[in-house]
């Protein structure tokens, strides 16, 4: 017979027995993920980029044109030294603003050998030829004293010849007269005579005489006619300066009137000839007094309102030597900054000259627009030589690519940043 203690176990093993169920059981560590479960999203996450980036890029290209490559430019102007000589420029450095008529130095030469020898030359031949000048004045006015002493002996001379082929012609008109006068009678006796003949009062032979005399005397009329309009041709001959009987040998007045009216407008053109050659060396010592001027001291100055862009020579406190045409300082106009933009063959259709573009450019690191209109296009890029001076040429060959240059329309552009000159930029025009 057993007790109840026997059915019971002890109480140490009953508390055991406790502790361990209400003990709480450990738990086990949490696992991390797999590297193959890391790879996976980030290949999901890159996937989703690409195809974000594709999308973007594939509604740009429908909806819009952009440039390959575009870069910002300007044209610049080269100031070239105007003479040989000492230069003194200003200390100028790259990106200072300038406006238009400012002096920035000068070109200073005192030794001017040479075109002080040409104005004394051309100072002499200017003497020499008013001294002709007045030579000559004179000269003319002495032929034409003598053509006016000369000219009135030569009509003087023309009324005393008027005169004597006017006596000339009454005398033979006289004559005339007498010889009618006589003809008439003969013509009369002659007639009587012919009469008494056929009466028997005279014999044939002196009535024969009396017919000669009266022949004879119509020919003297005939031959005093013939004289008078002889002298009547003379008179018309010598009042229109002709001679009709013998060679035509003019009077001594006449001779020295012709030679002095002939010498008189030689004289007048040497006279004309002298004027011009005064006038032009007095243009000549004009320009040549100016050019001294200038050689001495040549002022260099901004032709337009600009930002320096480089300077090539150092003008220094003394001085440097420069020669004629040397280039002292190229300068970047930024009233004229335009880009030029680079797009596929296939999207010129899209283009238009006056359309509207975007110019996106990255300033401080945040992307900025500019507004710009198309001003050209021009395809055969890399084949054709641009023409003007500009801060970045074109790129020798760009294949299958159209040159598009775009005016800026904005003036936030600032000079001390060479108005962002060469800044890669990216066109954007819409479809």
């Amino acid at each position: 017979m057993t007790t109840g203690i026997e059915n019971f176990p002890n109480n140490e093993s009953t508390y055991q027995l406790d502790k361990e169920k209400q003990a709480p059981t450990p738990s086990k560590p949490l696992s991390l993920p797999s590297r193959q479960t890391v790879f996976k999203f980030l290949r999901l996450g890159t996937g989703i980029g690409v195809l974000a980036i594709l999308g973007s890029y594939l509604w740009r290209s429908q909806t819009s044109v952009v440039s390959h490559q575009a870069y910002i430019n300007a044209p610049i102007l080269s100031l070239h030294s105007p003479m040989q000589g000492q230069l003194t420029l200003n200390n100028l450095t790259p990106g200072e603003t300038l406006t238009a008529g400012t002096q920035i130095g000068q070109v200073q030469n005192l030794r001017t050998p040479e075109i002080e020898v040409n104005r004394q030359q051309l100072q002499s031949q200017l003497r020499l030829d008013q001294s002709q000048l007045l030579l000559l004045q004179q000269k003319i006015a002495n032929r034409r004293q003598l053509l006016a002493d000369f000219s009135q002996k030569l009509v003087l001379q023309q009324n005393y010849q008027a005169t004597y082929h006017t006596q000339q012609i009454r005398l033979q008109e006289a004559q005339l007269r007498d010889a009618q006068h006589a003809a008439k009678l003969a013509d009369v006796q002659a007639e009587r005579y012919g009469s008494l003949v056929k009466a028997g009062a005279v014999s044939r032979d002196r009535a024969d005489q009396a017919i000669t005399a009266a022949q004879r005397a119509n020919e003297v009329v005939r031959n005093r006619q013939a004289d008078l309009n002889q002298a009547r041709a003379e008179q018309a001959a010598s009042t229109n300066g002709l001679q009709l009987s013998g060679s035509k040998t003019f009077s001594l007045p006449d001779i020295r009137a012709r030679e002095l009216r002939t010498e008189v407008a030689d004289l007048e053109e040497q006279v004309q000839v002298l004027r011009t050659q005064i006038e032009q060396d007095n243009l000549k010592i004009a320009h040549i007094s100016q050019q001294l001027t200038l050689r001495q001291n040549a002022p260099i100055t901004v032709p337009t309102d600009s930002v320096v862009w480089s300077v090539e020579r150092r003008g220094g406190a003394l001085g440097q030597h420069v020669d004629s045409g040397d280039p002292l300082i190229k300068l970047l106009d930024c009233k004229q900054v335009w880009v030029d933009a680079f797009m596929a063959e296939e999207d010129v259709r899209s283009l238009q000259i006056g359309s509207a573009v975007n110019v996106r450019l990255l300033t401080d690191g945040q992307q900025d627009q500019i507004e710009g209109r198309i001003q050209s296009i021009r395809s055969g890029v890399g084949r054709v030589v641009t023409g003007q001076d500009v801060a970045l040429p074109p790129p020798e060959l760009v294949k299958r690519a159209v040159a598009v240059r775009i005016m800026l329309a904005s003036d936030d552009l600032k000079p001390e940043r060479f108005c962002s000159v060469g800044r890669s930029v990216e066109v954007v025009v819409s479809r």
